[in-house]
């Protein structure tokens, strides 16, 4: 039997503030969440300003400067987050994973932000964007995760037959 993470430790949990966007290794620029309007902002890096180069031409030209968030887009889908960031989210099966991962480090999944989605991402999302939180290193060593027993518990949460033993 697996012991559970107690409560203290999950009110030690802090959610990620800013994520640095990466582009086959370069950085290219940050996201962070706007207060004023409860959606996330995106700026390119003046360094990759001057590259030229365009990830997003169409909704977030580089050439166009300045920052880009997008208050039309269905919250349902994009998670309050530029497109470009969006969809390189987990799908469902994944964010059961995540979902299952979190819960086990006693963490309520309404407290997981799409930010720290993108930060706990990290180079394993889909397409060519990594991300990084701005935090420094845990102080702790990560432990390794029974990943088979996740992937089982994520397939029984996709499918409503997940039973939480809390």
């Amino acid at each position: 039997m697996t012991a559970r993470p107690t409560k203290a430790r999950a009110a030690t949990y802090k959610p990620v503030d800013v994520v640095n966007v990466y582009l086959w290794g370069k950085h290219i620029g940050a996201v962070a969440l706007d207060p004023t309007w409860g959606y996330y902002v995106f700026e390119y890096t003046p360094a990759f300003v001057s590259l030229g180069l365009e990830p997003a031409p169409l909704q977030m030209p580089v050439r166009q400067g300045g920052t880009f968030m997008f208050t039309d887009l269905p919250e349902i889908t994009f998670k309050r987050l530029p497109a470009m960031l969006a969809d390189t989210l987990p799908d469902d099966f994944g964010n059961a994973l995540i979902d299952r991962y979190m819960a086990d480090k006693g963490l309520d999944k309404s407290k997981v932000t799409a930010l720290d989605r993108l930060a706990y991402m990290g180079n394993r999302a889909m397409g060519a964007l990594e991300y990084k939180p701005t935090r420094s290193p845990p102080r702790h060593k990560p432990s390794a995760i029974v990943l088979s027993e996740l992937v089982s518990q994520a397939r029984q949460a996709v499918e409503g037959t997940l039973v939480d033993d809390t």
